[in-house]
This record gives structure tokens, sequence and C-alpha cells, in this order.
């Protein structure tokens, strides 16, 4: 591991850079540190596995959802048009009856007057 410049003059200007005890103190934190570092960034690049891992679930989901949502819209649809299609022959069988209702009428007036 090598340490940036900033980092060997700190060190070389300390008064423990005579001391090879002081050194190893210092070398053994800074590599505690970084351990403690990357312990921290591996958790949470685990969490982040985690979240996307749900977030591609609930995508797929959401896109399952969403292929049952279109089917569910064309069948109502289809429907419409069915029902569309009854009320017409309901319409024209009412206007038949009342077509026919009236010609039966028609004599009966007719005696009347």
């Amino acid at each position: 591991c090598a340490f940036n410049d900033e980092e060997v003059v700190t060190f070389k200007s300390d008064k423990t850079a005579d001391d090879p005890t002081a050194r190893q103190k210092v070398a053994s934190d800074k590599l505690e540190d970084l351990s403690s570092t990357l312990k921290g960034l591996r958790e949470l690049s685990e969490e982040m596995a985690k979240a996307a891992g749900i977030l591609s679930e609930n995508g797929d989901r959401l896109a399952e959802m969403g292929h049952y949502l279109e089917g569910a819209k064309k069948t109502a649809s289809d429907m419409q048009q069915s029902l569309h299609e009854i009320d017409r022959s309901v319409k024209k069988l009412e206007a038949d009856q009342q077509s026919q209702t009236q010609e039966e009428a028609m004599p009966i007036s007719a005696l009347l007057w």
C-alpha cells in the first residue's frame, strides 16, 4: 500500500519518524482504520445489493401487474362493445314492439271513430 506525498511528508516530519515502534503503531492504526472503512463499505454494498434485489422484484411485480391490467382493460373494452350491441338490440326490439302495438291499436281506434 502506498502513501500519497502529503502523508509521507507528515510522517517524516512527525516526532515518531526515528522511532520504529512509533512508526509501527502509526502504520497499524492506519491499517486498522482502512480495514474498518473497507468493512463498512462491504456492509453498505451488501445493503445496496439487497435494496437492488427488492427493487428488481418490485419492478417485476409491477410489470406483471401492468400486464394483467392491460388484459383487464381489453376485456372491459370487449364487454363494452358487447353491451352496446345488446343495448342496440333491446332498443330495436322495443321500437319493433311499439310499432307492432301501434299497428294493432289502429284498427280498434278506427272502429271507435
